[in-house]
């Protein structure tokens, strides 16, 4: 029997060529268009809240009660005790605290970012207008750029609130919370 075209294998030549014009192009209307819709609302007020409350207690002066021996001995049944002194008494507290929650509610954060990145679009005919006019790996990827960038963006200002309550109100020095938000910022951002 005769080999059809469609039996062949693909190989590397055979793969479509992204446009990484159109996949920028894609996420930015994805970010403007998902902002103040339910996809980006279903991230951006949980995230909003949980992290208001948060840092509205170390504004209020929870770093007094985090550097207190209390929590300090709490905290050291769970975690090796240099490890809280290097933290919470050496370093920022918010800062910290802000680390450490992030890395444990990053997974929680991400799936609401990342809902609805394609059920809508498949149920209402918008993704077979785009698959049209472009590949499907570009629209993948141009989805998953654009909730990084919400992701992304959110924990920057975050973080940024984090340096800014350690700087003022807890009276840190500026090169130490500026050192401290360099380190821990890229690893929670890529996390």
């Amino acid at each position: 029997l005769p080999v059809t075209s469609h039996q062949l294998p693909v190989t590397s030549h055979q793969l479509p060529i992204m446009n990484w014009h159109r996949i920028l192009e894609l996420a930015v209307f994805d970010i403007r268009w998902s902002l103040f819709r339910r996809k980006g609302l279903m991230y951006i007020l949980p995230f909003g809240l949980f992290w208001y409350l948060v840092l509205k207690r170390f504004y209020e002066g929870a770093a007094n009660w985090i550097q207190s021996s209390n929590f300090l001995m709490l905290a050291g049944t769970k975690f090796d005790m240099d490890v809280i002194t290097h933290l919470f008494v050496e370093l920022p507290p918010s800062m910290s605290a802000f680390f450490i929650l992030t890395i444990y509610m990053t997974p929680f954060f991400t799936m609401l970012a990342a809902n609805d990145v394609l059920a809508t679009d498949l149920g209402n005919g918008y993704f077979r207008f785009l698959i049209s006019r472009c590949h499907r790996i570009e629209i993948f990827l141009a989805r998953c750029l654009s909730s990084f960038i919400i992701i992304a963006s959110c924990t920057l200002v975050t973080a940024v609130a984090a340096a800014l309550i350690a700087t003022f109100i807890e009276d840190y020095p500026l090169h130490v919370t500026v050192g401290y938000f360099l380190k821990i910022t890229p690893i929670v951002i890529l996390y």
